[in-house]
């Protein structure tokens, strides 16, 4: 594999030094025009409850209640709501009032739900099923809609007399055993055995699921933070709080789940979301924390809520398997904390840190540890991810710490690896035959990466099947053989961008314990050769030199020449879709901000790029720190340093290769 480097130099306070100039390659391919969508959401969508309530006993949530009723579900719709997000629809029958009235049939909607491809898990979600008979603590709006939180929807089949009694005497007393929370699994956890942590009485995981596939975030794996916007209104703060302390609480509350996992947070500024954090749907895989509900997000006596949106695949884990637990990817996360005006016990700072950290517990992918007020397991009833808040501040125990680490390692993280593009080339049997075993002809080296180091196997999880050709795996290099003689020119930039291919297939790679999200390779070109020894295609050599044919050695058109002087040699500038003739079309500047921590280049579309690092410069000291690649024009690939520890002295190197 060749690979040009730019090294940097980072000293404490001081501007970085180039010492050298980079160049490097890629891999560009195509398709038969297809179009990937979307994943298609295979999965019932159950258990996606949340949020968080006020530690009250029921008899007070009872009496809060405008009402509280039986009811038979009719029927259950989702649907994209006017926010553009997924609501749930309800058609419930009312069977016995317990407190106040409600129709005899009536609608709640709920926000969140599955829809076709798409998930919104949201923790307060209500989570019914027709047919079934619920007890529900009902809310009705200015509008006179009527809504009931998830957590608060008891189970009430026929024969529940107990629960009946316990109802009509206004949830005094202790809940019936029987009298569970809707959709909840209880005493299934996770395998326990070495951790001595019980199991959640929620998920099986602990983390939001939809039948049995919780979620996470991937950004991690590659040592990348997730990064952050905060929306806070200073009127809405607990008392004698500011923004600034407000900020410092955000980062007190992201940090106990960072220390204690692969997670690393950046803060991305202030920001007036505009609309409920909630219905922000923008899949760019930050959090969005919003310290105060201007637009009504959060309803009944919760103080908060949490979730996020992930789309899944039938044939693949898009977040990857930990430790043999299959994950979705999250594509955003949120937080919106109900106003402190409207719930006066968010006044005590230690409460709000404490309904803080917990909801953005939800925003990464945890469920409650339990949902029972009579909850007799101490270790989940002290955990944050208890469905009643406490004023114990931003404090995580046993159970919260174990969880997170199940979905988000420490000491072993899972690989990662960038998806790549080929630029295939085709030959016609008249022609010869193309290299068999050269990089960059229909081959390219399977890389992956974790922050251990450890090398990961690959195996091919999902081909497109278009008839474009066919792909193994080879030691370790990937292989596309086309299945006929085809010249269909490269895709534009933008078809590439937006999930346009002749083939792909993907591939995952596995470090012994954990296994990558699925990595795409995708071929966007089909490119014909005459000369097919050289593999360099006829129409990129006409192209560039208006002729097919390369020549001897030493000629410009010679696959190893360097005609620009930009130390690329023509296959290398093929691979990378830079320009042979142009010594500035194909390297890359590094410059590295010392005061934000970031290191900046503009790459070639497309193409994966290793930052590597190292103290001294010795032989055998570069590890690699990031794998990046950019789809987006005339943009510079930033790389944040800045949740990293700080050293004395630094080097960098990025390269590329295929």
């Amino acid at each position: 594999m060749l690979a040009n480097y730019i090294i940097v130099l980072i000293c404490s306070h001081a501007a970085p030094i180039q010492h050298a100039s980079i160049c490097d390659r890629d891999h560009r391919k195509t398709p038969f025009l297809r179009i990937v969508f979307g994943l298609c959401c295979l999965l019932g969508l159950t258990d996606l409850k949340g949020g968080c309530l006020d530690a009250t006993c029921e008899a007070e949530l009872f009496e809060r209640s405008q009402a509280v009723a039986k009811v038979e579900v009719i029927t259950r719709e989702s649907f994209i709501d006017s926010d553009d997000t997924i609501a749930t629809r309800y058609q419930l029958r009312r069977i016995e009032n317990y407190k106040g009235e409600v129709p005899t049939e009536f609608e709640i909607i709920s926000a969140g739900g599955k829809l076709e491809h798409e998930c919104h898990l949201r923790s307060d979600f209500l989570d019914l099923q027709p047919n079934q008979k619920y007890a529900l603590m009902l809310h009705q709006d200015e509008q006179g809609r009527w809504t009931a939180p998830g957590m608060m929807a008891l189970n009430a089949p026929d024969g529940c007399e107990q629960t009946c009694q316990y109802l009509h005497n206004g949830a005094c007393g202790s809940r019936p055993q029987h009298a569970t929370v809707a959709a909840t699994t209880a005493d299934v956890g996770f395998d326990t055995a070495n951790s001595g942590v019980p199991s959640s009485k929620v998920t099986t995981t602990g983390y939001l699921e939809t039948s049995g596939q919780p979620t996470r975030f991937t950004a991690c794996d590659g040592n990348e933070p997730i990064r952050y916007l905060v929306d806070v209104n200073v009127s809405q703060l607990p008392s004698g709080m500011n923004v600034n302390a407000a900020l410092a609480a955000v980062r007190e509350a992201l940090n106990v789940w960072s220390s204690v996992s692969s997670l690393k947070f950046v803060y991305d500024g202030t920001e007036s979301f505009g609309s409920a954090a909630s219905s922000i749907s923008v899949y760019d895989k930050r959090l969005r924390i919003q310290l105060h509900d201007p637009f009504g997000a959060v309803s009944g006596s919760i103080l908060g809520i949490g979730g996020g949106v992930f789309r899944t695949a039938s044939s693949s884990y898009t977040g990857g398997t930990i430790s043999g637990q299959g994950f979705q990817e999250r594509l955003y996360g949120y937080v919106v904390m109900e106003n402190v005006t409207n719930q006066s016990s968010l006044q005590n700072a230690d409460k709000f840190k404490h309904v803080l950290t917990h909801e953005l517990g939800h925003a990464l992918g945890l469920a409650h540890s339990s949902e029972d007020p009579n909850e007799a397991d101490t270790i989940l009833k002290n955990a944050t991810m208890y469905f009643l808040a406490s004023n114990s501040g931003a404090v995580i125990n046993a159970y919260d710490s174990d969880r997170i680490q199940f979905g988000y390692p420490a000491a072993q993280t899972p690989p990662t690896a960038v998806n790549r593009v080929i630029s295939a080339i085709t030959t016609h049997s008249s022609y010869g035959a193309l290299p068999t075993n050269m990089l960059g002809v229909n081959r390219i080296r399977l890389r992956s990466y974790d922050r251990q180091g450890d090398v990961a196997s690959a195996t091919i999880v999902e081909l497109a099947n278009t008839g474009a050709g066919t792909f193994s795996i080879n030691g370790n290099d990937l292989v596309f053989t086309p299945s006929d003689f085809y010249n269909n020119g490269r895709l534009s930039d933008a078809q590439i961008q937006q999930g346009y291919y002749y083939d792909y297939a993907d591939v995952v790679f596995n470090d012994g314990i954990h296994q990558s999200r699925p990595i795409r390779y995708t071929v966007i070109a089909l490119n014909s050769d005459s000369t097919p020894s050289d593999g360099l295609p006829d129409n990129w050599m006409t192209d560039h030199f208006g002729a097919t044919t390369v020549g001897a050695i030493g000629r410009d058109r010679h696959p190893d020449s360097d005609p620009d002087g930009d130390g690329l040699s023509n296959r290398l500038e093929f691979c990378l879709n830079s320009n042979p003739k142009n010594p500035q079309s194909g390297p890359i500047a590094v410059s590295f901000v010392a005061s934000s921590r970031k290191l900046n280049f503009r790459p070639q579309r497309f193409a994966p790029y290793y930052i590597e690092s190292s103290n001294n410069l010795q032989s055998g000291s570069w590890a690699l720190s990031r794998v990046s690649t950019m789809d987006q024009d005339a943009t510079d690939i930033s790389v944040d340093f800045s949740s990293d520890p700080a050293s004395t002295m630094r080097f960098f190197r990025v390269g590329t290769d295929f």
